[in-house]
Order: structure tokens, then sequence, then C-alpha cells
């Protein structure tokens, strides 16, 4: 009887342990920015034949952020800085799986993300759009100090 006791214990810890096959995370490093400040994630799910839009906010400390949630398939989502005079945002993928993010506030088009299938191909988009996004960025920046 000790013994099932264990074995109960174990696979409730694991059971616990488990996560979602829809579940994702994203694990960010924000250079440039204050701690405490907002930075916020939309994304849409498909619930119950019905979009709705998720809109996630956490806190930045020392530097990192984590968002966590439930996604069926690849999604677009956007980041949004917050506690500043500008909005702040890019677009990227999520995936329902563990994703990293290195993104600076000054270069946000630059940003780093590994962990995710689709981010390869987003790459080359990327690429193509990086002038534009950091001439907008830069207009954004000057008409700060104006």
């Amino acid at each position: 009887m000790k013994h099932f006791l264990y074995v109960c214990a174990i696979f409730g810890l694991i059971a616990c342990n488990k996560t979602s096959p829809n579940t994702f995370k994203l694990e960010g490093i924000a250079e440039g920015v204050k701690d405490s400040d907002n930075i916020i994630l939309y994304y849409d799910i498909l619930q119950n034949n019905e979009w709705q839009e998720i809109a996630d906010t956490t806190k930045i400390i020392d530097g990192q952020f984590l968002f966590e949630g439930n996604i069926n398939e690849p999604t677009t989502a956007t980041l949004v800085f917050g506690n500043c005079d500008v909005v702040i945002d890019v677009r990227l993928y999520l995936e329902p799986t563990t994703m990293k993010l290195r993104i600076n506030k000054s270069q946000p088009y630059a940003y780093e993300l590994s962990g995710t299938k689709v981010e390869k191909e987003h790459i080359e988009l990327r690429k193509e759009l990086e002038p534009n996004e950091k001439i907008y960025y830069d207009g954004l920046k000057r008409n700060l100090l104006l």
C-alpha cells in the first residue's frame, strides 16, 4: 500500500508539471527599457467559433518579461512597449512552444526570436522591411526630441 501511494504521488506531480500541447511561453529580454515598464502582448484566438482578442500585460523586471497562454497554431501577435510617449510595437508570430525573444526598444524591428519554425521564414520578410521600419522608428525618435 505504501508503494502504491508513492507511485500515485509521483504520477500526480508529473501530471501537474506537464504543459498542454497548446501552451506557449514567450521569455523575453528587453534592452533600453526601465524596470517596471509595461509590455503588452496582443493576439487573437478562436473560441466558440468567435475571434477573441487577448491583451496580456506584464512588467519588465531586471530587463526580463514572460508571457504564457494557449494557442492552437502559429498566430500573429503584436508586442507593445508601454509607459512611453509614443507607442512602440513589433509584429511577430507565436507558436504553441517555448520561445525566447531579445529586443531593444531603440531598434525593435531588429529583434531576435528563437524557438519557432515560422520565424525562419519571417526573418526573410523582416530583412526586406527593415530599411523602411528603421526610417519609421528613427522618425519617431526625432519627433520625441522636438
